[in-house]
């Protein structure tokens, strides 16, 4: 059984605070153009989107001491959310879409979420599960999924024992998706695979979305192209079915890029903070009656990417 079992939310989120105390006691933001709306007045909804973290940890299979580079990424994931978290109005929600740790064991998920309690401050936070965060050797998945989510429940409150859930957020619906597979084999590509039974869930979802306004879909792997999703048209035949669908996916560590297709639009977030090929880069979120606005922004030096920013009309 999993150690997380014999420890309840209180002792986690404290085991938590104690490993970032140890990981980066104060990492200032950078000064640059601050966090703020376009239209403050009629915000109805903003958050932050990033993906592949890969946070490691010296007790990781993978052996970060090889170029030090586990606490550089450290400095860069703190002050990354340092940058968002002097948002104002402050964020409604943090989105991770996957790879979050680089290899998904329990020391990983300690330095995660330790840096995450340390300086997140959105009200609320959402945490996918990417190849990377499967990759402990475990093998049996049932496993991993349990530390994910017991980990995911301590911090967030979320409960789940699936890969995949769901939260309303200021009246809007987030879904996050997630690989299902029950055997891992991490010397081995594989796809992501999503069930009927994920399928079905998530048609109901969106089917019970609150009509009119967009609905926020999040899963690691991208499936409009270069797709590492078994079923990909599958998926996308459910989102077709419903209007203002924006999906978001992580995985590929190319740059920033929204696309729309039969109704669909279609995020890709760069890497957060991977060390090799990180850009510090993300998606801020703002939702408005009528519109929803996407601005790409370095956190790190607190730079908006004018070239990548998007209003889309629902």
């Amino acid at each position: 059984m999993d150690i997380l079992a014999f420890l309840g939310g209180a002792s986690l989120r404290f085991v938590g605070f104690l490993m970032s105390l140890l990981l980066v006691w104060s990492v200032p933001p950078r000064q640059g153009a601050p966090i703020e709306p376009v239209d403050k007045a009629n915000l109805r909804l903003q958050f932050s989107v990033a993906a592949d973290t890969h946070i490691v940890s010296y007790f990781s299979s993978y052996n970060p001491w090889d170029d030090f580079q586990w606490y550089g990424e450290y400095a860069r994931f703190a002050r990354d959310l340092r940058d968002m978290g002097a948002a104002r109005p402050r964020q409604d929600a943090l989105v991770l879409v996957g790879d979050n740790t680089r290899g998904g064991g329990f020391a990983d998920y300690v330095a995660f979420y330790g840096l995450l309690y340390r300086y997140n401050r959105a009200k609320h936070t959402m945490v996918v599960m990417g190849n990377h965060d499967l990759e402990t050797g475990d093998r049996e998945t049932s496993a991993i999924l349990e530390r994910q989510n017991n980990f995911l429940r301590a911090y967030t409150g979320i409960k789940t024992d699936k890969p995949y859930y769901s939260e309303d957020i200021n009246g809007y619906t987030f879904i996050a998706l997630g690989d299902e597979a029950t055997y891992w084999d991490w010397t081995e590509t594989r796809p992501c695979w999503i069930s009927d039974a994920q399928l079905r869930w998530l048609d109901d979802t969106m089917r019970a979305a609150e009509a009119g306004k967009p609905i926020f879909v999040f899963l690691h792997q991208p499936i409009l192209e270069n797709t590492y999703v078994e079923r990909a048209d599958e998926i996308r035949a459910v989102l077709e079915q419903y209007p203002n669908v924006f999906f978001f996916n992580g995985h590929m560590h190319t740059p920033p890029d929204v696309r729309q297709a039969n109704g669909v639009t279609y995020i890709n977030v760069p890497t957060l903070t991977h060390f090799s090929e990180g850009t510090n880069i993300g998606f801020q979120v703002e939702a408005y009656d009528g519109k929803v606005v996407l601005r790409a922004r370095n956190y790190l030096e607190g730079e908006w990417l004018a070239e990548h920013a998007y209003t889309i009309a629902v």
